[in-house]
C-alpha cells in the first residue's frame, strides 16, 4: 500500500491495490506489454480498452514511481524486476 497518502484519497479516487503472483511462463500479457508487442496483447486481450486510461493529475509519474519501486523490489527476483523496470521508464 502506498504509505504516504492518506486513505481519503484512495476513497476519493476510488483507487484499490490488488496483487496475485503470475509465473513468468504463464504471463504472456505482461511480457507482450513490457515488450510493447502490442498485436499479441490485442489476441491476448481482445476486450481491453483500445485507448489509455487518463491518469489523474495528482496521481500521475513521480507520484507514485518510488511506491511502485519498492513494491517491485520487495516482490520479484532480480532479473523479473530488470524486465519490468524497462516497461515502468518507458511508461512514466
Amino acid at each position: 500500500m502506498v504509505t504516504n497518502w492518506p486513505k481519503n484519497k484512495y476513497k476519493k479516487y476510488n483507487i484499490t491495490f490488488k496483487a496475485r503472483h503470475i509465473e513468468g511462463a504463464n504471463n504472456e500479457i505482461a511480457d507482450s506489454i513490457a515488450r510493447k508487442q502490442w498485436d499479441r496483447f490485442r489476441k491476448l486481450v481482445p476486450n481491453a480498452d483500445q485507448r489509455p486510461e487518463t491518469v489523474p493529475t495528482p496521481f500521475s509519474g513521480s507520484n507514485f514511481q518510488h511506491e511502485i519501486s519498492k513494491l517491485l523490489r520487495a516482490s520479484m527476483a532480480e532479473n523479473t524486476l530488470a524486465t519490468h523496470n524497462t516497461g515502468l521508464t518507458a511508461f512514466f
